[in-house]
């Protein structure tokens, strides 16, 4: 019998049954961040094959965002990504994995299954439980809003359903054995009080001689780290919203009293300067001003759109740069182009522009000279490659300053090292013919701690979580070398070492060790997953 979410779905989104039948899409696994030219489009006219999309084609990037938005939405129960590199990375995982699920065959939902499935999403659920009136809701609202994607729905509830099962598969058993669960365990949960004696670098003088012959030898050595950054000249073409003022259509009254309520705060007035505190105002009497600034939000995306399309004619057009026909579409449009000076990719420039459109210019090229559209507080903009400038190593004498420096700095942290592990030996020796640890590191220049009854899940104030990690091999009555941290070195010497007693068939010991088998799946997962769009993405 049919349920009325299949008879919702054949009636509303019937193109689920012919999609599938049509669609071959190749897939595989998490990403780890940007991917460059996946912005809108790359521009280029070669194809850039990602498991069956053109990266270079804006109609399947574009097909791909939307079922990856679509398909962050189902499992957030958030209508919008909060990112567009959220969308990027959803996109890459969709595909790569669906790839996958097709070369294992992996079947498409029947009915009970895909109800199921639905009945289990975020985004359909009130109070924790599926409700007919968000699904019913949704789809209308979805529908009416965005019929592209409303196309896309059902097709994207099947691949995720199919990404949802291999990807329980390439997660693996996640075997881990109950001694590790109890090791980890015992270690978090003993008992230590420790003296920790503390070799300050700052502190540490030590003579050193330069002969140049040395300081010319360590920069041909490490010339490398001297090479200035790439740099690039770019210019830059701002949409101004102002002029796409006069195209917004007039703001409805239910657009007026939407964004005030999303807005509130920022109409908010003080009413005594003294304590300045904040009343929120009748929409009344801000009316005029939420006119103004919902027309400004409008119009700032007529802006967007407008710089997107310029950018898009560009590349169907194949326009060069500094063409004239390039500068014609410019004289068309009334734009200028506006010089950057040069800037490298960790020193951006102080424009009034976003860090990610400045930063894309280091992944243009002479053939996708130009970036995506990116929103200002404006309007929009967009960037233009002019020039790359290559990195290059200075001669030894510009840099002999910084070198003298580095080099100084090198020999006093080896020589550092090497009072450390002599420290160590005398503290050991110490500790050997009866001294006490206080005893022991009188006459050095250490300074000595105490820690007593604490867990490493409790650690005192004073003593860095990362030293700990060096605890588990110590014994009662040991000291550790020198561990350098937080430009100090620490000699860590174990008074009391005091084990739980554990029953390894207990409750706490299962749970950590099926914490141990998840994280060791999901790593398995995410590896596995990053691989594959790697080769997908360098095929």
């Amino acid at each position: 019998m049919i349920t009325w979410i299949q008879t919702r779905l054949q009636n509303h989104l019937k193109v689920i049954f012919f999609t599938l039948l049509m669609v071959l899409i190749v897939a595989f696994v998490l990403t780890i961040g940007n991917i460059p030219g996946i912005g809108i489009f790359s521009g280029s006219s070669n194809r850039h094959d990602f498991y069956g999309y053109d990266l270079n084609a804006k109609p399947d990037i574009e097909r791909l965002f939307n079922k990856a938005a679509l398909s962050l939405a189902l499992d957030t129960g958030l209508r919008a990504a909060s990112s567009q590199n959220q969308i990027e990375e959803a996109a890459l995982r969709r595909e790569a994995l669906l790839h996958l699920a097709d070369q294992l065959q992996i079947p498409n939902p029947d009915t009970a299954q895909l109800t199921a499935f639905i009945r289990s999403k975020p985004l359909f659920m009130e109070q924790g439980k599926f409700s007919e009136k968000q699904y019913s809701n949704y789809l209308e609202r979805l529908q009416s809003q965005d019929p592209a994607r409303a196309q896309l729905l059902p097709l994207v509830l099947n691949e995720d359903f199919r990404i949802n099962k291999i990807g329980e598969l390439i997660k693996g058993p996640g075997y881990s054995l109950p001694f590790e669960a109890q090791k980890q365990l015992e270690f978090e949960k003993t008992l230590w009080s420790l003296e920790v004696a503390v070799f300050d670098l700052a502190t540490f003088t030590p003579e050193i001689e330069i002969p140049l012959e040395t300081l010319t030898s360590y920069y041909d050595t490490n010339a490398p780290a001297y090479e200035t950054p790439e740099k690039v000249k770019t210019a830059f073409v701002l949409f101004s919203a102002d002029r796409y003022r006069e195209r917004v259509s007039q703001p409805t009254e239910q657009e007026l009293s939407d964004y005030f309520k999303n807005h509130k705060s920022a109409y908010a007035a003080p009413t005594d300067e003294a304590a300045a505190p904040e009343t929120t105002p009748a929409f009344e009497d801000v009316r005029e001003a939420v006119m103004a600034d919902v027309v400004q939000e409008k119009a700032k995306r007529l802006a967007l759109k407008a710089a997107d399309d310029f950018a898009y004619h560009l590349f169907e057009q194949s326009i060069q740069r500094a063409s004239e026909a390039f500068t014609q579409l410019l004289t068309e449009n009334a734009l200028t182009l506006s010089p950057i000076p040069p800037y490298s990719r960790d020193a951006l420039p102080s424009q009034d522009l976003p860090e990610a459109l400045l930063s894309q210019a280091f992944d243009l090229t002479q053939e996708r000279y130009y970036s995506d559209a990116y929103p200002t507080a404006d309007g929009a903009a967009l960037l233009f490659l002019k020039k790359r400038i290559p990195p290059k190593i200075p001669p030894f004498e510009i840099v002999q300053e910084q070198v003298t420096a580095d080099y100084r700095q090198a020999e006093k942290q080896r020589l550092f090292n090497e009072h450390g592990s002599a420290l160590h030996k005398d503290l050991v020796q110490a500790l050997q013919n009866g001294k006490t640890f206080v005893e022991a590191v009188e006459g050095h220049p250490l300074a000595v701690k105490t820690y007593t009854g604490f867990t490493v899940e409790t650690t005192p104030t004073g003593l860095s979580p990362s030293l700990l990690s060096s605890l588990q091999p110590l014994l009662i009555g040991e000291v550790s070398p020198m561990l350098f941290e937080g430009g100090k070195g620490h000699f860590i010497h174990v008074t009391k070492r005091e084990p739980p007693t554990l029953d390894p068939e207990s409750p706490e010991i299962q749970t950590r060790l099926n914490r141990l088998e998840f994280l060791t799946k999901l790593i398995n997962q995410r590896s596995i997953t990053a691989e594959l769009i790697t080769r997908g993405l360098n095929p």
